[in-house]
């Protein structure tokens, strides 16, 4: 098989590249570059979208008809880390923003068409730490599971956030505590 080279506008050797992926719908690829930019010392993060379409013909795989990059706001702080974690269903996009220093967030995409437009922003409840290390959604997008393993995985106690997605809102259900 061939490779097809999806090369977003930076180099992105050292900027986390790959690091999250997610699937919204069957041809929206969503890429984490969590260290982006790379020149900073505590990188803000960015993530990728690449709409996937079929080659014509014989050789089958992949091309890209459009490439995208989100960055956070200009309001950001440093070592945000956009992208670090991502999970897609059929119809949203939730990206991870693990900063230890502010506790973390989620935003939340809804997809319009071939785009993505923001939805909702998450943050990281009172006390919890590593909010965004993981994300899961439903693939109806009705339901996202958001991890907080604690600072240390081995010794402090871990939890998941569990939150309905409405049409109009967001609302944390349940909360599951590691022992």
């Amino acid at each position: 098989h061939a490779a097809t080279v999806l090369t977003p506008s930076y180099n992105p050797s050292s900027a986390g590249f790959g690091a999250a992926l997610a699937l919204v719908g069957a041809d929206l690829l969503a890429v984490g570059a969590p260290a982006f930019p790379q020149q900073e010392t505590q990188a803000k993060g960015a993530f990728y979208t690449f709409l996937l379409s079929k080659r014509q013909g014989s050789s089958g795989g992949i091309t890209t008809a459009s490439v995208e990059r989100f960055t956070p706001p200009a309001a950001a702080l440093a070592g945000d880390m956009l992208g670090y974690s991502l999970a897609g269903s059929d119809s949203s996009l939730a990206v991870g923003s693990l900063n230890i220093n502010s506790g973390g967030s989620i935003s939340l995409y809804r997809r319009v068409g071939d785009r993505l437009e923001q939805r909702a922003t998450l943050v990281a409840p009172e006390e919890t730490v590593g909010f965004a290390s993981a994300v899961a959604l439903t693939p109806e997008g009705g339901w996202m599971a958001v991890g907080a393993p604690g600072e240390d995985a081995f010794f402090e106690e871990g939890r998941v956030l569990l939150y309905r997605i409405g049409q109009d809102d967001v609302v944390l259900v349940e909360t599951l505590l590691g022992e």
